[in-house]
């Protein structure tokens, strides 16, 4: 054995190294010498006995091959089957729209699978009977977008509607009529509010007719477009040339003057003068609003501080619709619900 595992790793060497002519021979000379050993070996250890074996490892192998065979061919002609006509025995009645009577018949009651009674997702959930709603009827109102609430029938487990009529609600009004409101703490006219109000008054109160009569007189003491037109009379009386002349310089000086200076005062000021008399127009009403709003707050802290309590308990029925009124009634509820349902539906379909 040993010669024939060299003879086989130096022909496997030789085919390696490109030496292809040198390894056939010892390739095949290992291929030749490994039967005549192994017959050798054979007859020295019983050959009657060793064919025997080989005889029974060949009959077995071809039993267990036949077998392997025909489950193989079984599987492939299941596959077959299934794959060609599952769609027509299978999906095709289960899916039996609208009525669906095949799948009802084995998941509802008395169905196949569950035949004491009850429908699928009853008995899914241990025989719960508020759950005890037909397959058939959950798959048609899923078909026509019906929301899981009423799909499920969850108003057997908990009632929405109910839940949410606070008329219902026996709770609610035992404490609202059981609230007591005390007034004697709020204040409507704190501190910074009415000094605010009193700092507003008070400027509010400025006399705004001296300012505006002031600004009402003119700018200069004296009127320059006058003054530079007597000027020029006088330069042209003048024999004096240069003198004359100077009175002429001064008299366009002052005209400049005028012109670029005084003319945009007197505009400014007319508008200051308009401004001033809108705003005294403005302020007198916003004065008395100011004074009013100040002594009614006066007047309700005072009530408040001395007549809280009586108030708030002089009709604690008003009180309490009024609180009621900020909740929702059951029918805004189901139309705010209803309309929410049909946004989702518009996206679903979309």
């Amino acid at each position: 054995m040993l010669l024939i595992w060299l003879l086989l790793l130096g022909g496997l060497c030789c085919g390696c190294c490109g030496l292809q002519e040198k390894a056939t021979p010892l390739l095949t000379a290992g291929e030749n010498m490994f039967p005549v050993i192994h017959f050798k070996w054979a007859r020295r250890n019983n050959v009657d006995q060793y064919f025997r074996q080989q005889a029974t490892w060949a009959s077995s192998s071809t039993v267990v091959v036949c077998l392997l065979s025909l489950g193989l061919w079984l599987l492939a002609l299941v596959s077959l089957l299934v794959g060609g006509h599952g769609e027509v025995f299978v999906c095709r009645p289960l899916y039996d729209e609208p009525e669906f009577r095949t799948l009802t018949r084995l998941v509802d009651e008395p169905g196949v699978f569950y035949r004491r009674g009850g429908g699928f997702f009853s008995n899914m959930l241990y025989g719960n009977e508020t759950m005890n709603v037909p397959l058939r009827e959950v798959l048609m109102e899923c078909q026509d977008n019906r929301p899981t609430y009423e799909a499920f029938r969850l108003h057997r487990v908990f009632d929405v509607d109910a839940a949410s009529n606070h008329r219902s609600w026996d709770t609610l009004h035992t404490e609202l009529a059981n609230l007591e409101v005390n007034l004697t703490d709020l204040q409507l006219l704190t501190p910074y509010l009415q000094r605010q109000l009193t700092s507003l008054v008070t400027t509010s109160a400025v006399n705004l007719t001296s300012y505006r009569t002031q600004f009402s007189g003119q700018i200069t003491g004296k009127d320059l477009s006058s003054f530079s037109n007597q000027l020029e009379s006088v330069a042209n009386q003048i024999k004096d040339l240069a003198t004359a002349s100077r009175m002429e310089t001064l008299a366009s000086r002052t005209r400049r003057l005028v012109v670029s200076h005084i003319q945009p005062l007197e505009q400014r000021k007319e508008d200051l003068v308009y401004q001033l008399t809108a705003l005294e127009v403005q302020i007198n009403p916003l004065q008395r609003q100011v004074n009013q709003s100040l002594s009614h707050l006066k007047t309700i802290q005072y009530f408040i501080n001395n007549q809280g309590s009586n108030i708030a308990h002089q009709n604690p029925t008003s009180q309490d619709n009024l609180q009621l009124t900020h909740i929702p009634s059951e029918e805004e509820s189901q139309g705010h619900q209803t309309e929410q349902m049909g946004h989702l539906r518009h996206r679903g379909r979309t």
